[in-house]
């Protein structure tokens, strides 16, 4: 059975704007705390390299410092872009979009928080499985939380989910400690949606 999943890359830019920025200076974060996307989308890749060799079919809506509103990413999922002549139905697909949590400053708790249409759902077990793997490599779980007002979740028909991730290596990290946390990163997720639609086809 062939399943699909859409990567796509939270926030435009490498700063964060102006609002955030006073929010992060007010809880103690100096302003080189500032997360830069290099990170955020090199981990996605590798997590989409991992499911294209389980035999994943893998989209991604953004490349570098271009990306696409929620709802051109909701629309690219609900036409079946990304599946192309397969066809995968939606509901062997789904779609995890990544973002920053904003309050975060080096050296303090990985966080990781997942938001979803509603509990009990298909998204809901996938959010969950997910959290499972991520556990395993020391992220602290905030649990998965309703947020139907978010446009992404709101509009795609297919299991979805707005991650919010917490230090992912900055530029002043050593690089083989973060190839390393990268790594580990993306193998949780990849295994957290293995995992997920393992347990749909039982």
């Amino acid at each position: 059975m062939s399943h699909c999943t859409i990567l796509d890359g939270g926030y435009h830019g490498e700063k964060l704007h102006d609002t955030e920025y006073q929010s992060c200076q007010e809880n103690g974060c100096p302003e080189t705390a500032f997360p830069f996307e290099a990170s955020m989308i090199r981990m996605i890749e590798l997590t989409g390299q991992l499911l294209t060799e389980q035999g994943y079919h893998v989209c991604y809506t953004r490349c570098g410092d271009c990306m696409m509103t929620p709802s051109k990413v909701a629309e690219l999922a609900n036409t079946g872009l990304c599946q192309g002549k397969t066809e995968i139905p939606l509901q062997d697909s789904c779609l995890l979009s990544f973002h920053r949590s904003l309050l975060l400053c080096p050296g303090s708790v990985q966080n990781v928080e997942i938001f979803v249409y509603e509990r009990n759902s298909p998204s809901s077990r996938l959010a969950y499985s997910i959290l499972d793997e991520l556990q395993k490599e020391g992220y602290r779980s905030l649990g998965v939380q309703e947020r139907p007002n978010l446009t992404i979740l709101r509009r795609t028909n297919m299991p979805a989910l707005f991650i919010t991730l917490g230090n992912l290596p900055l530029s002043s990290d050593t690089e083989k400690e973060n190839d390393k946390f990268m790594q580990a990163t993306a193998e949780a997720f990849a295994r957290g949606v293995i995992n997920y639609f393992s347990t749909q086809m039982l």
